[in-house]
């Protein structure tokens, strides 16, 4: 997989999500490039990798409801 470069602008920078995507840009069409390769259809790709990253974000969701949780009962 190839480098990710660091966030170059500081948070709530306007740019902020382009650059993310430009330092992601590489290392995504490697994945896409790899699935394609080994037999899936570029279309069933291009489905599932926002499926992923949406189960990501629900994911860190979850997770963070759950440290809430643990955090106001450990204050009991």
């Amino acid at each position: 997989m190839r480098d990710i470069k660091p966030p170059p602008v500081s948070d709530g920078h306007p740019d902020r999500n382009l650059e993310c995507q430009v330092a992601l840009s590489d290392a995504f069409a490697e994945l896409a490039d790899k699935a394609i390769a080994v037999g899936w259809p570029e279309e069933e790709v291009a489905a599932a990798l926002p499926a992923l990253a949406d189960n990501r974000m629900l994911g860190a969701a979850q997770i963070a409801k759950i440290n809430d949780l643990l955090s106001s009962l450990k204050r009991r």
